[in-house]
């Protein structure tokens, strides 16, 4: 596993042409030393792009993202206690032991750094911020190949998820754990788009139903019980433009 993390890293820093790594193993705790779940350790990569990880259930997370500084400023913090900032090199393995104070403590907290052969917690903790949902697209009376998604708050990729041959597209994105959630479209030729806003940290399910174009009755979505939603996650295809 750490060869095939680091082979990833790499690849990463391959394509995108960046100057680093940062990363960081990081346990959350309160001031009494219990563990603290769900605590998010973040940085603002640009005025609109934040990127996260939230802690698991032992308070432990590993954080990583590629970056063009030698340093980045990580704030941590949970809603109920004062939220603590620190400087993290890239290029190298960090370890924190993080000690947040709760809001009705008069001290702020504190961090320590620890010794990475010695960290308590691994490169598997934590868990991104998601947004994953599930769809089943019909029009006409069949179902429909080939219905693109997007986000409606981001400029369009050159590519597009689509629905596959039996009408079902099956997403999971990493997204700013700031949202609640996401604004997304779903459009192909002929038919008047659907527009929805899926939850975060979910696993919501839509029956969507694409009305043609000069139909006087709009496109519709309805949640559907993950029972019966009929589609596997990851489900569709990825499509390119064509050169």
């Amino acid at each position: 596993m750490p060869h095939r993390l680091g082979l990833l890293i790499a690849l990463v820093l391959a394509s995108v042409g960046c100057d680093g790594l940062v990363k960081a193993r990081v346990k959350v705790v309160s001031t009494q030393g219990q563990p603290i779940p769900d605590a998010l350790i973040s940085h603002q990569r640009s005025t609109d792009d934040e990127h996260g990880q939230f802690t698991d259930a032992t308070g432990c997370a590993f954080f990583h993202s590629v970056v063009q500084a030698p340093y980045v400023t990580a704030t941590i913090g949970k809603s109920g206690y004062k939220s603590q900032s620190t400087r993290l090199r890239t290029g190298q393995d960090n370890c924190l032991i993080v000690h947040l104070a709760e809001d009705r403590e008069t001290g702020i907290g504190a961090i320590d750094v620890g010794a990475p052969e010695d960290c308590p917690c691994d490169s598997e903790a934590g868990y991104s911020p998601m947004m994953s949902a599930r769809f089943k697209v019909t029009g006409n009376g069949q179902v429909l190949e080939s219905v693109a998604l997007r986000r409606t708050d981001r400029p369009i990729n050159p590519w597009s998820q689509v629905t596959d041959a039996s009408g079902c597209l099956g997403v999971r994105w990493i997204v700013s754990p700031r949202l609640r959630s996401i604004p997304l479209a779903l459009e192909k030729s002929g038919f008047q788009s659907a527009r929805l806003e899926v939850p975060t940290m979910a696993d919501p399910c839509y029956a969507v139903r694409l009305s043609g174009v000069g139909n006087f009755q709009a496109s519709t979505v309805a949640a559907v019980a993950n029972e019966d939603c009929g589609c596997e996650m990851f489900s569709g295809r990825i499509v390119w433009p064509e050169k």
